[in-house]
């Protein structure tokens, strides 16, 4: 017995799809005898494909149908359809069905384009350009972002960057805006980045920045003086001109080359007339150059040496040299060479190139060793013809352990002579900047170098702060006094700058150095030079006399007493 199906449905819920993933659908019928024949549709077209189950007793029939949608089956009808082959075939409106609607979502389909009335090929500076991303998403996009030369854009209306929704406008374009230009749709299937759109902006000719455009040349001397241009299209059309500095009419050079973007002129001055200025306009599609390239021909040679050359600064290992520059022959720019030999005639120790100035710093040498310098300079034709030369010595170790900072060796008058005091504030530097001496003389303190030796034999006080010449210590004198009317003759004092000392006792405002005004820090504002008081026993086999003017002790005090006593010690230990 021959039976047609009774029921066909696709089995499961009708959900969203995602495009790109694959799906199982299934659809069962019943009732056929023999057992239905099952196939299935999307819209007009046969899908192939499908599994086939039977049931044991024949009666039902399951087909399963492998689908991977794309985004264009969206709202596509997807259909089973179940006949009995043995009987005759029915209409298609009768056959047996099922059907649904696919919804299928998918990473947004992006297509970016030139803004309509726009000659992609002929845009210049200075026009408006704008583009238009074109979207179709399911769902719905979020987010669009523009990105020129793989780089995100963001709106600058001072700029000129407007970004409204699905449009990029960019005003009074530059030729730096050309390159390729994206936009990017986001929704909750992914991002999905547009077709690339290249943006040729062209431009007139320009000249290059950077180039050389002084150009020396002695008479007969032939010189190619090249002229290169920004331009786009390339510039392919060039024009030259000469105009002497004599005066007169203008004239064309004798030799051009011509390739795109750049030209060549060629150019021999044969008297004063032929030195002037060279002027070069290209030309492309777009006009003629606004502003000519200039250049200048100019009479030149090789530079004179550097003159006045002197050591500015020297130790036990290296020298600063510092020189005056000569003449530049005509041809700016030049540069600066010292050659350090081991003695006149000696082996080449170094070769330092300053393109600034002529000022050197040479490290690495040997203590107490004699060099002899030689200094050139060199332009566009070439090094000097001649050298300044100097002879210079190292600082031997022992010399450095001296050296003090900005000493001036040029003679003092000599400063009234204070006696010697009961007792000396030592300020030891380790470390004493050249400014520092003007801040100790404020104070009425005299600087000497000189090493410190401990001598339990006399009370002192002791400044320590840090010095910039390494190896090397500072000793600061200033006279202190006994205490008027004190019986503890260990209680020495400060005398302060401005004070003046009275006869037999300490200036006024002095006050014991065991008290707490008597550990000040004697501070300048502008050398930031800080030392404070501490007491040190330390010899006083020093230079006593050093300190500013003041009256001497009464005769007879305990301080002239002391002051002799100082005194005949100082001068039987400089003996």
């Amino acid at each position: 017995m021959l039976l047609s199906p009774l029921v066909t449905q696709l089995l499961g819920e009708n959900r969203p799809l995602s495009a790109g993933r694959q799906y199982e659908v299934s659809c069962q019928t019943v009732g056929s005898r023999p057992p239905a024949n099952v196939s299935w549709w999307r819209d007009t077209l046969l899908l192939e494909g499908a599994r086939d189950t039977t049931s044991g007793d024949g009666n039902v029939t399951t087909s399963t149908l492998s689908l991977s949608p794309v985004a264009d089956d969206s709202g596509r009808q997807l259909c089973c359809r179940a006949a009995n082959i043995l009987l005759p075939p029915p209409e298609v409106s009768e056959q047996l069905h099922d059907c649904r609607t696919l919804h299928v979502r998918y990473s947004p389909i992006v297509d970016l384009e030139l803004g309509s009335n726009i000659n992609g090929s002929a845009i210049r500076e200075g026009v408006d350009v704008y583009f238009e991303c074109n979207v179709r998403a399911n769902p719905w996009i979020h987010k669009v972002v523009w990105r020129h030369n793989g780089r995100q854009l963001h709106s600058n209306p001072s700029a000129g960057t407007l970004l409204s929704n699905q449009t990029l406008v960019l005003q009074a374009v530059k030729r730096q805006r050309s390159g390729l230009y994206t936009c990017v749709a986001s929704n909750s299937e992914g991002d999905t980045e547009s077709n690339a759109f290249n943006l040729d902006v062209k431009y007139a000719p320009e000249c290059v920045h950077g180039q050389q455009r002084v150009w020396g040349a002695a008479r007969r001397e032939t010189v190619s003086v090249p002229c290169q241009v920004e331009a786009r299209p390339a510039a392919t059309l060039f024009r030259w001109a000469f105009n002497s500095s004599a005066g007169g009419p203008s004239s064309t050079p004798a030799a051009v080359t011509t390739q795109p973007g750049r030209s060549v002129a060629t150019h021999t001055p044969l008297s004063e007339r032929d030195y002037g200025t060279l002027l070069c306009w290209a030309r492309n599609e777009l006009g003629t150059q606004l502003h000519p390239c200039v250049f200048l021909v100019v009479p030149a040679g090789k530079p004179d040496p550097p003159r006045d050359c002197r050591v500015s600064s020297r130790s036990t290992t290296s020298l600063q040299v510092s020189c005056t520059r000569g003449s530049d022959g005509g041809l700016p720019p030049q540069h600066f060479t010292l050659e350090l030999l081991a003695g006149r005639g000696g082996r080449l120790v170094a070769n330092v190139t300053s393109r600034a100035s002529p000022e050197f710093t040479v490290a690495g040498l040997e203590p107490g060793t004699t060099y002899h310098l030689r200094v050139y300079s060199s332009n566009g034709k070439g090094r000097s013809d001649a050298a300044a030369e100097l002879n210079v010595t190292t600082l031997r170790a022992s010399q450095q352990h001296r050296r003090i900072d900005a000493v001036s060796t040029a003679p003092s008058p000599p400063a009234p002579l204070l006696p010697p005091p009961a007792w000396l504030v030592v300020v030891v530097e380790t470390e004493l900047p050249g400014q520092a001496y003007k801040a100790l003389q404020q104070y009425n303190i005299v600087v000497e170098a000189r090493p410190v030796n401990v001598d339990s034999s006399a009370q002192t006080v002791l400044y320590s702060a840090v010095n910039t010449f390494p190896m090397t210590e500072a000793v600061v004198l200033a006279p202190c006094w006994p205490s008027p009317g004190s019986s503890d003759a260990s209680a020495p004092l400060l005398a302060p700058a401005t004070a003046t000392a009275a006869p037999g006792g300490p200036p006024p405002g002095a006050a014991p150095l065991g008290s707490a005004a008597a550990s000040p820090r004697l501070q300048d504002a502008e050398t930031q030079t800080a030392a404070t008081l501490l007491p040190l026993p330390l010899p006083l086999p020093l230079p006593l006399a050093t300190a500013a003017a003041a009256p001497a002790p009464a005769p007879g005090t305990a301080a002239a007493v002391a002051a002799a006593a100082l005194g005949q010690q100082h001068k039987e230990s400089t003996v």
